[in-house]
């Protein structure tokens, strides 16, 4: 079998792929013959489960009572013990006849396959160049350089101590050229300072590059609709108190709920969808708890359904934002205005970030809108 090219991927692949995502709200990484793939660089248990679970939707959805679905660990720090519990747990959840279909297996840095079914020949030299491209879209200069930016205005608001060029690649994982990149632009805009030990913090809130880091994050922001179709659904309220008793660290509160958490005079009235930041990497997906938080909830890709639930999966960042008060975790206030701007409510998230700047101690530099 010929080695795929990127743009062969995206043609019939990606009807497929897609049409999968609009039926389960989870897009696959790739699909071979009738095998669906999906690449996991997490070390995260949490993160393998969510995925595990996505795979038996795909293949649940699957009109094909022969497809097949892989995980494919590359790199994978998870010993084999962890791995070999975390699979027996999964097969005693699922029915058989969906776990029996789907698979893991590893994948080192050289292209070394270690699996123990095989989906035939052809498939290393079709995985590698899978491998390849996820590996240059998750490279993307301006998706990481949006996340780059987002921690420097974290930083900036919390008036912490100004940071390596080292300890931003740690905390976004964000290659050097590309934390470079972003220094940069902020320095001919003016907004950023750099102190004799080489360390950098912004120097006033960036306006013109906060405008576009708006429309990025809106763009680039990956989320899953649930909607409620029994007319019984559950109140935001009581399923923060469900999300609570879970104490669940990876995912966060944000949205409305989690705006007011942080500037209680936001003005917003009637009822309001609960919006869940969950921490994870890739495209790893962690769904199971919503059956907790309101089993009658299901997931939607129509945009005339109004969702009563949406989950939102953070990408880049390697290390968590989310805040703890008590037994709730609360999003960041950057991804609880990225919540508000998606939901159109731009002039209340514009007087929460005024709120934020003001509370902060604006300069004199500062500008007012």
């Amino acid at each position: 079998m010929t080695r795929p090219s990127e743009s062969e991927f995206s043609h019939f692949q990606r009807t497929a792929l897609r049409r999968m995502g609009a039926r389960t709200g989870f897009e696959p990484d790739g699909k071979w013959r009738n095998w669906w793939v999906e690449i996991m660089t997490s070390h995260n248990l949490r993160d393998l489960r969510g995925v595990l679970l996505a795979l038996a939707y795909v293949v649940g959805n699957d009109e094909d009572p022969t497809a097949q679905a892989l995980c494919v660990l590359v790199d994978s720090k998870i010993t084999d013990k962890r791995l070999s519990d975390e699979l027996a747990m999964f097969h005693t959840a699922v029915q058989p006849a969906f776990a029996s279909r789907i698979h893991v297996c590893l994948y080192r840095g050289r292209g070394e396959l270690n699996a123990q079914i095989h989906p035939g020949p052809g498939f290393d030299e079709w995985l590698s160049e899978l491998v390849r491209c996820q590996d240059r879209r998750s490279a993307s200069p301006g998706s990481t350089q949006h996340t780059v930016f987002a921690e420097l205005v974290r930083a900036w608001l919390r008036r912490s101590e100004p940071q390596t060029t080292t300890a931003l690649q740690a905390v976004t994982g964000a290659s050097y050229p590309t934390v470079a990149a972003i220094l940069r632009q902020l320095e001919a805009q003016d907004v950023l300072e750099r102190t004799s030990d080489r360390r950098v913090a912004l120097r006033k809130f960036p306006w013109d590059e906060w405008r576009r880091w708006v429309v990025a994050s809106s763009e680039a922001r990956r989320a899953v609709r649930f909607v409620d179709r029994t007319g019984r659904a559950r109140s935001p309220e009581d399923m923060i108190a469900r999300l609570s008793k879970l104490q669940s660290d990876d995912v966060a509160v944000g949205g409305v709920l989690g705006a007011k958490h942080y500037f209680p005079e936001l003005d917003i009235t009637g009822s309001v969808r609960l919006d869940l930041s969950v921490q994870g990497h890739n495209k790893a997906v962690e769904l199971d708890f919503m059956r907790r938080l309101d089993a009658g909830l299901v997931i939607s890709s129509d945009p005339m359904e109004k969702p009563s639930v949406v989950v939102h999966f953070l990408g880049g960042r390697t290390q968590s934002s989310f805040e703890r008060d008590g037994d709730i975790f609360w999003a960041d206030p950057l991804e609880c205005l990225a919540d508000l701007y998606n939901l159109r409510l731009d002039a209340q998230a514009d007087e929460m970030l005024r709120a934020l700047i003001s509370r902060r101690g604006s300069t004199s530099n500062d500008r007012n809108n």
